[in-house]
């Protein structure tokens, strides 16, 4: 008599759970390496808004003329004011 060959039930069951525990771990870490790339891709385009403006404010300063002007009063003011507490970190007259 022939034997039949083959997987039985219990090594297909097994075989089927294997897999599946495999592919749920797989999709869990797709999912976190997704979220992590949108959270640099946002972190990105906020360094990248900071760094402009950086950039223009660096632009301002390399164009900066040391003259003095007057206020609404008449008195002088200096072109570029900085200070600490109330008054502005930086203030720019024209």
């Amino acid at each position: 008599m022939k034997r039949a060959t083959g997987f039985t039930l219990l090594e297909l069951l097994i075989a089927i759970a294997v897999l599946a525990v495999i592919g749920a771990a797989s999709f869990a870490g797709l999912r976190q390496a997704l979220v992590a790339r949108e959270r640099v891709a946002a972190e990105a385009e906020r360094l990248a808004d900071v760094q402009r403006a950086v950039d223009l404010l660096a632009q301002d300063l390399a164009q900066l003329a040391l003259r003095p002007v007057r206020d609404a009063v008449g008195r002088e003011e200096p072109a570029l004011i900085g200070g600490e507490g109330r008054r502005p970190l930086l203030a720019f007259t024209r």
